[in-house]
């Protein structure tokens, strides 16, 4: 008896010993390596309820001009990056301007370098004038003052003076006269500030000009999708 029952001991302890090793054995899990990518990540959800999906930003993108409609580059469902053209009107006048625009700060700005170029021009005549006249009236003094010397010594004559005296009158007014130019090349530079501030005022309006022709062309606020498109090439947009 004792014999049998250490006999099915082993076969238990076998027979356990089995079922562990058999619980404890695991089947090795299947592993898929893939290279990592960018994509689209898809997810299926499941709801007993109904509902409308709801884009994170939505825009009715409308036009900041008048125009006929001259192209549509997109299509409804594309996919469109912030700045893309969605609609081109007609730019036909919106052109025209802008080259007006810009020829006429073309020549603004030749006016001011013609005014520029004058200004320096009569500045350095007027200053060598002036600095001419200036010796001549110190030359003419120096004459003046020795003849009245000479006279006095009985070594020139009363006419004689008097033509120095004349000669000095001349030379003073001639320097006068030099520094009245002078000072009427101040108002050629403000010719120069009026011709600077023309150019300004003509190149704001070429911003203008080239605003509005910007305008003309509809672009993507964001990056998103198409959803409508509701009008088409040849309407007219008011």
């Amino acid at each position: 008896m004792v014999r049998r029952i250490i006999g099915w001991g082993l076969v238990l302890a076998i027979a356990v010993g089995a079922t562990v090793a058999y619980r404890m054995y695991e089947p090795p899990l299947e592993v898929s390596v893939v290279k990592v990518s960018r994509g689209h990540v898809e997810e299926t959800v499941a709801a007993i309820s109904s509902g409308t999906v709801l884009a994170e930003a939505d825009s009715m993108v409308a036009s900041g001009w008048m125009g006929i409609i001259m192209e549509v580059p997109v299509k409804e469902g594309a996919e469109v990056s912030k700045g893309d053209a969605l609609v081109v009107l007609d730019q036909t006048e919106l052109d025209a301007q802008v080259r007006l625009a810009e020829a006429n700060v073309r020549a603004a700005r030749s006016q001011l370098e013609q005014a520029r170029l004058a200004g320096g021009i009569y500045a350095d005549i007027a200053s060598t004038k002036v600095s001419a006249a200036r010796e001549q009236v110190k030359s003419a003094e120096a004459d003046h003052a020795r003849s009245r010397e000479l006279l006095s010594e009985g070594a020139s004559s009363q006419s004689n003076l008097e033509k120095t005296s004349l000669q000095l009158r001349v030379a003073q007014e001639e320097l006068e006269a030099a520094l009245a130019s002078q000072r009427e090349n101040e108002v050629r530079k403000q010719e120069v500030e009026a011709a600077q501030s023309n150019v300004e005022q003509l190149e704001a309006a070429l911003a203008v000009a080239e605003a509005n022709r910007s305008k003309a062309t509809i672009r993507a606020p964001f990056d998103g999708v198409v959803a409508d498109i509701f009008m088409d090439v040849g309407e007219a947009i008011n």
